[in-house]
C-alpha cells in the first residue's frame, strides 16, 4: 500500500543503454541505511542478500525498473514459512487507464493487482484478495516508482480506501491512510537470479479502514531493466478483539521471462 525532481535525463538514459541489467545508472549520493531499516531488512530477506551501498540515480524513467513484461516472475519466500517455498507472479497487458498502459498481476492465486503508468510515475490502483473474494480500491493510487525523484527524498500523501464485496456494488467499509514514501538508497542485492544494483524504496501506512486499524511498512527493491528483485512487508491489522492479523514476509527473485 503506497506520492509523487529532475537530472540531466538525456545523460542517465545514454548511461544506462551503455550498461547491462542491474548496473548502477549515474553516478550519485552513496546513503548508508538506517540501522532500524537494514535491520528489518536483513530479518526479512535474511544474511547476505542485502550488500553495499552503491551510487543511487534519480530515477528518470520509472517503467525502466519494474521492465514490465508479460509472463510469471518467480520469488522465493524467505520469511513466514518453513523451509523456502517459491510463489509466482503472473504479469499481464490490462489495457490501458486514464493515462497509460495498465498491467495486472496475480500473485500465487491469493490476489491480484492493477497497476498504472502516468505521467508522474507508476501507481498501485487496487488489489483483488481471492481469499475474501473483495477488492481494495485506492485514491489516489498508491506510489509505486515516481518519476524525478531523487535520493534520500520523501512523498507524503493521504489515501482514501475503499473496500467492496464481489457481490456488492456500494464499498463495505471505508477509510484513510496516511502514507510516507521514501526513497532509502541504492544497495548491491545478491538473490537466487544474481547480484543486482537495486533502488529501494520504503513506504509506511497508517489508518483505519471501517473497524480495522492498520500499520504496515514495505520495501520494494528495483534494479534497473530488470523490475523488482525483492519485496518485503511487515503489517498488523487490529479490529477491537474480533480480528488479529500479523503479516511478516520477505521474498527474492528467482527468475523472470527472458
Amino acid at each position: 500500500m503506497n506520492a509523487p525532481f529532475q537530472a540531466g535525463t538525456a545523460l542517465l538514459l545514454a548511461a544506462l543503454a551503455m550498461m547491462p541489467p542491474g548496473a548502477a545508472a549515474e553516478a550519485g549520493p552513496v546513503l548508508a541505511l538506517p540501522p532500524a531499516d537494514r535491520a528489518a531488512i536483513e530479518h526479512a530477506l535474511g544474511r547476505g542478500v542485502l550488500g553495499k551501498p552503491v551510487p543511487a540515480p534519480v530515477i528518470a524513467d520509472p517503467a525502466h525498473y519494474l521492465a514490465f513484461a508479460p509472463g510469471v516472475w518467480t520469488y522465493q519466500i524467505r520469511t513466514g514459512a518453513k523451509g523456502h517455498s517459491t510463489e509466482p507472479y503472473r504479469w499481464s497487458h490490462d489495457g490501458r487507464g486514464e493515462q497509460g498502459p495498465r498491467w495486472r498481476y496475480d500473485a500465487g492465486g491469493e490476489e491480484t493487482g492493477f497497476v498504472e503508468s502516468r505521467a508522474d510515475g507508476v501507481y498501485l490502483t487496487g488489489v483483488r484478495e481471492i481469499r475474501d473474494a473483495a477488492t481494495t480500491r485506492y485514491a489516489p493510487p498508491e506510489p509505486l516508482l515516481l518519476k524525478g525523484l531523487a535520493p534520500g527524498q520523501e512523498r507524503r500523501q493521504r489515501m482514501k480506501v475503499r473496500v467492496y464485496e464481489d457481490d456488492g456494488p456500494e464499498p463495505a467499509h471505508e477509510g484513510e491512510l496516511d502514507v510516507v514514501y521514501r526513497y532509502l538508497g541504492a544497495y548491491r542485492l545478491t538473490v537466487p537470479l544474481g547480484s543486482f544494483d537495486a533502488v529501494v524504496i520504503k513506504s509506511s501506512f497508517a489508518g483505519r479502514v471501517g473497524p480495522a486499524e492498520l500499520d504496515d511498512v514495505q520495501y520494494r527493491f528495483f534494479a534497473p531493466g530488470v523490475g523488482p528483485v525483492a519485496l518485503m512487508e511487515k503489517r498488523e491489522v487490529s479490529a477491537f478483539v474480533l480480528y488479529n492479523l500479523h503479516l511478516d514476509v520477505g521474498k527474492v527473485l528467482v527468475s523472470r521471462p527472458k
